[in-house]
């Protein structure tokens, strides 16, 4: 018995289940490798799944758990076209209109999902060659709206890492930030600063024309609320490094900091906040990197954190790492957030 061939017009077959099978064959694998650079750093705080989560998903190597991000965000996208074509009202967007005239015309009907499922996969990486449907359709359904997809992400994603999932309800209208932050101005500033940590733009969404108001706004908060503030600015802030800033891989599926299998048995279960405790202990024993520079590194990230002193990071870091071959200040960063900052300023001051 062989399998149904299905056809990019298929999206715009009359039979929900038939549409459905076409529009994931022709747009999983891009949207898989699209999205994946953007869920993977928040998910996993690393640029890839780890390898022994990996399942066989098209398009690129996800664990189940981001694969779950962006099947939701397929059927969305799914639902969103399927309702336009239903729809007696043309969309205002003429991009998005041009795409679902060519999607019910017969020209759509003669191309096969696996010409499709290349044309898109071939954008998704990077290249700007291709049909103007497939373009259409990278631009509107893969790309297009990646702001709403990381959002989303950080609201499902970020109270497991610490923070908020509604900081911008928390900031203005709890109790505890009105008494930190009175001015009501200032509060809407540094809702915005945060709420533009998580877009995967690297500009803040905050005004440039009050820096004053927001750094004064942001010490507040970190004098008021620390675990807030660390889990909603300082974190979001190295987590974007890893997207924005992510650096040469060093090898398939590589941590932001890789921990031995000596130091944790893959077979024995632990959490994610023991995990990069225990790689901080390994990057302070002197293995692979010197020991006495390490912990000044992690010593420095704390004094910035708790602004108890200005430092250069960057500098710190290329102390450390001279060759600038590993992105310290993003992985071991990433790291330290996981690990908690509290725990670690306390065990680089123990004895």
């Amino acid at each position: 018995m062989t399998s149904p061939h299905f056809a990019v017009g298929d999206i715009a077959d009359a039979d929900d289940r038939v549409a459905r099978s076409a529009f994931t064959l022709t747009f999983a694998p891009a949207t898989n490798r699209f999205l994946h650079r953007y869920i993977a750093p928040v998910v996993h705080v690393r640029r890839r799944c780890p390898e022994h989560q990996v399942s066989a998903w098209p398009g690129a190597d996800l664990c189940d758990r981001c694969a779950d991000h962006v099947d939701a965000y397929l059927d969305r996208q799914f639902r969103r076209v399927r309702s336009a074509l239903s729809s007696a009202d043309r969309p205002p967007n003429r991009e998005f209109a041009s795409l679902l005239d060519f999607l019910a015309s017969p020209e759509a009907k003669r191309i096969p999902v696996e010409h499709g499922q290349h044309a898109l996969s071939t954008l998704a990486s990077g290249k700007s060659d291709g049909p103007p449907w497939a373009r259409r359709g990278y631009f509107q359904l893969v790309r297009g709206p990646v702001e709403n997809v990381i959002a989303d992400l950080w609201r499902r994603e970020m109270p497991l890492r610490g923070a908020s999932a509604r900081p911008d309800r928390d900031l203005l209208t709890s109790k505890w930030a009105q008494k930190i932050i009175p001015d009501a101005g200032q509060r809407e500033i540094v809702v915005k600063h945060v709420l533009g940590l998580r877009a995967p733009s690297s500009v803040s969404g905050s005004s440039s024309h009050t820096p004053e108001l927001l750094r004064a706004g942001l010490d507040l908060l970190l004098r008021g609320n620390p675990e807030f503030y660390h889990g909603n600015v300082t974190g979001p802030q190295m987590m974007r490094r890893t997207v924005a800033e992510p650096g040469p891989e060093l090898d398939h599926g590589s941590p932001m900091w890789t921990v031995p299998d000596s130091v944790l048995p893959p077979a024995v279960p632990h959490s994610q906040r023991e995990r990069c405790r225990a790689a901080v202990r390994e990057f302070l024993s002197g293995r692979q990197y010197s020991a006495k520079p390490a912990r000044r590194f992690l010593a420095d990230m704390c004094d910035v954190a708790y602004s108890r002193r200005n430092v250069e990071l960057a500098i710190s870091a290329k102390r450390l790492n001279p060759t600038g071959e590993v992105d310290l200040l993003g992985r071991i960063g990433c790291l330290a957030i996981e690990a908690g900052l509290d725990w670690l300023d306390d065990h680089l001051s123990a004895p």
